[in-house]
């Protein structure tokens, strides 16, 4: 994990999927551009139960992150999106 600051238990951050990172941005209340954290989605196992979000690390990345209160566009399946996407080749048909 990477960043700029680290994270304040109590803040509300901003998250954002970055191709295959996701940064987490704030906190919002102080500095709503900055990146506080930048996590490699291959490197991390995401959960959601009801309104939070669990993040850990895989096998040898040592990485443990909970969220409370998180909220999505409606419709918007959190934790199939936060997780890593094989890229496929294009077609031509």
């Amino acid at each position: 994990m990477g960043g700029m600051g680290s994270l304040q238990i109590g803040s509300r951050y901003f998250l954002a999927r970055v191709g295959t990172k996701l940064n987490l941005l704030g906190p919002i209340h102080i500095s709503p551009s900055a990146v506080a954290a930048s996590i490699t989605l291959a490197d991390a196992e995401v959960a959601v139960l009801a309104d939070r979000l669990l993040i850990t690390g895989r096998q040898g990345v040592e990485l443990s992150l909970a969220f409370s209160a998180v909220m999505a566009e409606p419709g918007v399946d959190l934790e199939q999106q936060l997780q890593v996407r094989t890229r496929r080749k294009a077609v031509a048909t």
